[in-house]
C-alpha cells in the first residue's frame, strides 16, 4: 500500500518526485492520499484565507495605491509555490501553505474591482468586471487541466509550481506600473 504522510521515511521527504509521483501499479502517492483524505480541512482553511485576505485587501486598496497591492499579492504568491517546492510536505505544512494561498486567492477581487471602477467609471462596472470574472475562470480551467497533463506526463507538480513562481513574478511586474487614473475616451463622431 502506499505510504501515508505520517509514515513516509525522511528518504521520502528528502525525494520530492518520489513522494509526489505515483506508486506502483497506480497506486496513490502519500501526497495524494493525503489530499484526498483531508481535503475538507484544506478547504476550510483556504475559505478563512479567503475572507480574511479579501478583508485586508479591501481595506489597502482605501489606503494606498491598489497596483501596488495587486503587485504584492502575486508577489507574495511566489513564496507559496516556492514553499510546495522547497519545504517538506506535512500535515502543517499542508495546512498553513493552503490558509496562506487562500489570504492570496480571492484578496485580488477587491483590488482588481476598484481598477476597473477607477479605469472606466461605475457605468460600465458590471459588463467590465463579467469580463474579467469569466477570463479568470478561463485561465483557472487552463491552470488546473495543464497542471493534470504535467501531472500525467511527467508524474510530478514540480513543474507546474515552477510555471506559477513565473506567472506570479510576471503578474507582480504587469501590476506596479499601472497607472490608476480614467481612461481617456476620445469623442466619437456623431
Amino acid at each position: 500500500s502506499a505510504l501515508t504522510l505520517s509514515r513516509c521515511p525522511p528518504s521520502c521527504k528528502a525525494d520530492r518526485s518520489r513522494f509526489e509521483s505515483r506508486g506502483d501499479a497506480g497506486t496513490p502517492s502519500p501526497l495524494e492520499e493525503y489530499l484526498a483524505t483531508r481535503a475538507p480541512a484544506l478547504q476550510t482553511m483556504v475559505g478563512i484565507g479567503n475572507l480574511v485576505g479579501t478583508y485586508l485587501a479591501g481595506e489597502w486598496g482605501r489606503r494606498w495605491p491598489q497596483r501596488y497591492g495587486l503587485a504584492l499579492i502575486y508577489f507574495a504568491r511566489v513564496f507559496v509555490f516556492l514553499g510546495f517546492l522547497v519545504l517538506p510536505i506535512n500535515p502543517t505544512t499542508i495546512l498553513v501553505l493552503s490558509f496562506i494561498l487562500g489570504v492570496l486567492w480571492l484578496s485580488t477581487v477587491p483590488l482588481t474591482s476598484g481598477l476597473v471602477a477607477t479605469f472606466f467609471g461605475a457605468r460600465w462596472m458590471t459588463m467590465l468586471y463579467g469580463f474579467v470574472f469569466f477570463s479568470h475562470q478561463v485561465g483557472a480551467f487552463l491552470g488546473a487541466w495543464l497542471g493534470g497533463y504535467l501531472f500525467d506526463r511527467l508524474g510530478s507538480y514540480n513543474a507546474m509550481w515552477w510555471i506559477s513562481v513565473g506567472l506570479g513574478l510576471a503578474a507582480a511586474a504587469l501590476s506596479w506600473p499601472i497607472r490608476e487614473q480614467p481612461v481617456v475616451r476620445t469623442a466619437t463622431p456623431s
